[in-house]
């Protein structure tokens, strides 16, 4: 071991050592019963962001914290605001709420004390298209990934799910044999706000209000063998003008398109280079308000595909590498050619089921497909996970 790093090993004890003496003075406080702190992927968004406006029109004297990245991020006024990096305040937080609610792994250095609740929503909707977690493959060879799940699976109390399908799924993802909170998907609340959410997006983007945009959202890829994930610009084909060409013939009027990239490869879309009529709407905080605020969804392997899905919006599917995809990646919890949508392996394929897109046939096979998994929201998930909190809080 080299100086420097004899040095960084002193140092990372000594701040080891802190921490679990301050986590000791915490755990003698008393827990706030009136405390719910909210750690959520991005800043504000997911089922976290529609539970806590749900939360604070229902029981407004509750203490909302969230846990953010930078505290320059715009959230409610309800809602105080403290920045993950600052450990001590997270661990007072988190040690003193009586509600833990999170799509993220807890920290591992925290302690869940007795007559607390840990609620984990996962960050996707009612239905997912890809094993995770302890179910997956792509984490056999990667047993760090494992260990931080398997503690999941021990500390967490209730999952939200939105279907039989999700409960099932999240069954074996998280090894998870309590109770469900079967409220449907509160981050899809969002969708059924299409005026709402077009107006906000459109001036955010400075879109003129007759302008239609079909929103291309590719996922990262993964390797199985480095267990980790990869993303370069170049892997990105998409041929946007004749893209934009087939809407124009099928659909009629001036269209743009907005390009989504997964928040784990964001940085990916400042090295490319766009046509003037495609922007990028990778860094936007909440994919569901973009979702509900564009006409159409085009993905290859994400499960943002389902959420159009949700309102009956156009989705396409873009998968060039199926194949390697389906060998060398992610297993799947259905065949991907059974899913309700168009799929293309080429972009000829996928302008011609642009030009070819039936809506009533569409609707019927989205219909089915969703009864079958027992998905039905409606816009209201939020408000009974809150009923739900609130029996556990009386």
């Amino acid at each position: 071991m080299s100086m420097w790093e004899e040095i960084e090993a002193n140092d990372l004890a000594a701040l080891l050592k802190k921490k679990e003496e301050y986590i000791q003075r915490c755990l003698e406080m008393e827990i706030d019963a009136g405390k719910i702190v909210f750690n959520a992927f991005a800043d504000y968004a997911d089922h976290e962001k529609y539970i806590s406006e749900a939360m604070h029109v229902k029981h407004p004297d509750w203490d909302l914290v969230w846990l953010v990245g930078s505290l320059d991020s715009k959230l409610p006024d309800y809602v105080r605001k403290v920045q993950k990096s600052n450990w001590k305040k997270v661990i007072y937080e988190m040690e003193t709420a009586k509600v833990w609610i999170s799509d993220l792994p807890i920290l591992d250095e925290l302690v869940k004390r007795e007559g607390q609740i840990y609620i984990q929503t996962k960050h996707w909707a009612s239905i997912t298209l890809k094993r995770f977690y302890l179910d997956a493959a792509t984490f056999n060879s990667v047993q760090e990934k494992r260990s931080v799940w398997k503690r999941e699976s021990e500390i967490i109390d209730y999952i939200v799910a939105g279907s039989w399908f999700d409960r099932e799924s999240c069954r074996k993802g998280f090894a998870f044999d309590k109770e469900f909170i079967m409220a449907g998907s509160p981050r899809s609340d969002g969708l059924f706000r299409t005026q709402e959410n077009k107006k906000k997006v459109y001036s955010c983007y400075e879109i003129p209000e007759n302008i239609h945009v079909l929103m291309f959202a590719p996922t990262y890829r993964f390797s199985r063998e480095s267990g980790k994930t990869v993303h370069q610009p170049g892997e990105i084909d998409f041929a946007y003008h004749a893209v934009k060409d087939a809407l124009g013939k099928r659909f009629g009027g001036e269209w743009k398109i907005a390009l989504r990239l997964h928040p784990s490869v964001v940085e990916a879309a400042k090295e490319m280079e766009f046509p003037d009529f495609v922007f990028d709407v990778s860094t936007y905080m909440d994919s569901e308000e973009l979702v509900s605020a564009f006409d159409i969804v085009v993905s290859d392997y994400s499960s943002i595909m389902f959420e159009p899905a949700f309102i009956r919006k156009p989705v396409l599917l873009y998968a060039p590498d199926l194949d390697d995809y389906l060998e060398n990646e992610y297993d799947l919890l259905f065949d991907y050619r059974d899913l309700p949508f168009d799929m293309a392996e080429t972009m000829e394929e996928l302008c011609g089921n642009i030009m070819k897109f039936d809506e009533d046939a569409y609707v019927n096979r989205v219909d089915a497909f969703l009864d079958r998994y027992g998905v039905h929201e409606d816009g209201h998930a939020s408000e009974r996970a809150v009923d739900f909190i609130s029996e556990l809080l009386t």
